[in-house]
């Protein structure tokens, strides 16, 4: 692979699969498959497992973006010497300078930036809690108005051998591996790897702004699940062996197919390193309806390192980190009558908490008894939703370092029905009625190996202008952090420049709330591997 984290194992792995397994199945048949899949099995195992964790689901994936809306901005970093090396090698990688695009707010639950695939503009949505890039073709029946991308208009564009299902907490969609010119940002064309969807059960298409998700999880993540599907798949066909058994047909042909689509999601380049990119921010406007910017190759970390905190990814293939020490606190501006006391939400340093960083999630994902907790504080608030000031901030540490989100990060006035996908997640109040005022969170059922997952979606990079730093490997992955000042300039942590004005409430379109990848694993396993 090219770069990446993961680029040493996944040479190692690569030539172990592809040396072996085809090979020895083409010359000698079948029959001594079981033989050759049992040492596969043991050079796997002998690599780094925690290689191969992650939530992606198997299949190849790639990224794709588009097109720039201009607006103005510079940004900020923090951090050692150690950290700003790493960003001058960064620099130094990179293919573009800084670029900043417009995120355009949709009823302040989706923001789209623009594209070019082909020669069609497409509007899209750029999610680091995802990690293909997916795009809504103009056959498909069931697409609703995201159907828009029209592969025959398009000279260039080539459709792939593997057809794959990729999975949203808001529903999922059956897709062809296509490859097409693709324009983003401040770079030049290039041939990019996609998904043209050809079928979808997700009602949000129905009312979505986007044509395109993009995902931007770290750019190794498809590689890493479809080489990880390839050793559950062999480790079913030894256990067959390991009882004296023949291994069924079926079990060998899972694991042919399996070896396909590694070997192919292998082969490519995710938009992340097919563009060079090293370093995105995203920032979203603090005031309803406000848009939002993404920054392109953003290294202000050099220029301005003393306003960013530095939080290490823990994760081995998502953007997530360690959170502890959630807590209830109540603003000082508060004229509540409540308790003063803070409110602990479980996640202690030594037991903790994992969150993820997700640009593509509408609200904030988070165990159960922050919902329980912040239902009772809702007592607190007057019917007509007046006083959101008097309820608690909710505080926590990442990376040993501490936030906070205003109660407008977990309340809104909501506009519309529930839709049916979000029924039963978000299961609060009386949702046949419109414009009311809700507690809009998303309950997590996911532990991961440090704890409860969280999901902190756009609430929280609406308060924090926030940095994504690829890295060469593990250990220089990380984020930078700021909070955003009026029109997203980051501003020093701690200095806290909203705290003096009142919270103004947004009006969320619930028919436009979107729940990526990371939200189905939320909503839905008992065990989330990062």
């Amino acid at each position: 692979r090219k770069g990446g984290m993961i680029h040493t194992i996944d040479t190692e792995l690569h030539a172990a699969f592809h040396s072996r397994i085809p090979m020895h199945r083409h010359r000698h048949g079948r029959r001594t498959l079981p033989f050759r899949l049992s040492t596969l099995a043991s050079v796997v195992g002998a690599s780094r497992p925690t290689t191969f964790s992650g939530v992606v689901e198997t299949g190849m994936t790639l990224l794709g973006d588009g097109e720039a809306l201009v607006q103005t901005k510079a940004v900020a970093f923090v951090e050692p010497a150690a950290t700003t090396e790493d960003l001058r090698r960064a620099a130094a990688r990179s293919r573009a300078e800084s670029f900043p695009q417009t995120m355009i707010n949709f009823g302040d639950a989706q923001y789209i930036s623009y594209l070019k695939i082909g020669n069609q503009i497409l509007a899209g949505m750029l999610d680091t809690g995802s990690f293909e890039l997916v795009v809504f073709g103009a056959d498909c029946r069931t697409c609703g108005v995201a159907a828009h991308y029209n592969p025959s208009l398009s000279s260039t564009f080539r459709f792939g051998r593997l057809i794959s299902q990729q999975s949203y907490g808001s529903g999922s969609c059956h897709s062809q591996a296509s490859s097409d010119i693709l324009q983003i940002g401040p770079f030049r064309e290039a041939m990019q790897n996609f998904w043209t969807v050809q079928q979808a059960n997700m009602s949000v298409l129905a009312h979505s702004a986007f044509e395109v998700i993009i995902g931007l999880g770290p750019p190794e993540a498809p590689a890493a699940g479809a080489w990880k599907s390839v050793t559950a798949v062999i480790s079913n066909v030894t256990s067959y062996y390991d009882m004296a058994e023949p291994a069924p047909d079926w079990a060998l042909r899972q694991v042919d197919k399996r070896l396909e689509i590694a070997d192919e999601t292998g082969a490519r380049t995710a938009l992340l390193g097919n563009f060079g990119v090293t370093t995105f921010s995203v920032c979203l406007g603090a005031a309803a309806r406000s848009n939002g910017i993404f920054v392109w190759n953003d290294l202000s970390a050099l220029s301005q390192p003393s306003l960013f905190a530095r939080v290490p990814v823990t994760g081995y293939h998502t953007w997530s980190t360690s959170l502890t020490n959630p807590i209830l606190v109540v603003s000082r501006g508060s004229t509540s009558s409540g308790s003063d006391e803070p409110v602990q939400l479980g996640c202690g340093a030594e037991a903790g908490c994992s969150a993820i960083l997700d640009t593509g999630m509408s609200l904030i994902a988070a165990p159960r008894i922050v919902i329980e907790k912040l239902r009772e504080a809702m007592l607190l608030l007057k019917p007509d939703c007046s006083n959101p000031d008097d309820l608690p901030n909710l505080v926590f540490e990442l990376g040993g370092h501490t936030f906070s989100l205003p109660p407008e990060a977990y309340i809104a006035e909501v506009e519309g029905n529930m839709p049916e996908y979000l029924a039963g997640l978000v299961e609060f109040g009386n949702w046949s009625v419109s414009h009311t005022c809700q507690l809009l969170l998303v309950e997590s059922v996911a532990i991961t190996e440090n704890g409860p997952l969280w999901i902190l979606g756009m609430p929280f990079f609406r308060k924090y202008y926030t940095t994504f730093h690829v890295g060469e490997s593990r250990e220089e992955r990380a984020f930078y952090i700021a909070e955003a000042g009026e029109d997203c300039y980051p501003v020093g942590l701690g200095e806290q420049p909203l705290a003096d004005r009142r919270s103004l409430l947004r009006r969320v379109e619930l028919q436009k709330v979107h729940l990526p990848q990371t939200a189905r694993v939320a909503m839905r396993e008992q065990f989330a591997n990062l």
